[in-house]
């Protein structure tokens, strides 16, 4: 081999290497298929909300008048009448990708959030199996109305029967 044909196949080799830089790494291991390339959160899990389930923030509508856009609520959840042994908590907001918050098994608890939550901020409860069974998203109350202001009770515009005559 001449030298020329050494320069040729070492440039050669150093372009087949450049084209592969490009490419995104596979995640695998010898016999097996490919890997998530981000394990940190679930594939986009099958929601079957469980009406027995409890899951709860509060307050909700919670304050972000003004210029308060986070805010601290408490999430309660009662997973008593449903067999869940063991779940977690995700967290998801616009523009924030879903993350786990926490896990347990108690069927009964809550837990306050520190100064994060913001409008329309979705925790979602998932089992064992990764299926969400209960989900509830903070919303922003009505600026300029006290949070709690008594709702009117509603009026019934049909006046009431006449006595039978006799």
């Amino acid at each position: 081999m001449t030298r020329r044909h050494v320069t040729l196949l070492a440039i050669c080799a150093c372009l087949a290497f450049a084209a592969g830089c490009d490419r995104a790494p596979t995640n695998t291991t010898a016999g097996s298929e490919p890997l998530p390339a981000d394990t940190s959160a679930p594939a986009e899990p099958v929601e079957r909300i469980n009406p027995a389930i409890v899951l709860v923030a509060t307050p909700n509508p919670a304050d972000f008048c003004g210029d308060k856009k986070l805010t601290t609520v408490t999430v309660n959840w009662d997973t008593s009448a449903a067999n869940v042994p063991q779940y977690s908590i995700w967290v998801e907001a616009p523009n924030v990708r879903r993350k786990s918050w926490l896990g347990g098994s108690k069927p009964v608890d809550s837990k306050q959030t520190g100064p994060w939550v913001r409008d329309q901020t979705k925790f979602s409860m998932i089992d064992n199996s990764g299926t969400i069974v209960a989900t509830t998203t903070v919303t922003a109350m009505e600026c300029g109305v006290p949070a709690d202001a008594a709702v009117p009770a509603p009026t019934d515009a049909t006046p009431p029967a006449a006595p039978p005559s006799a």
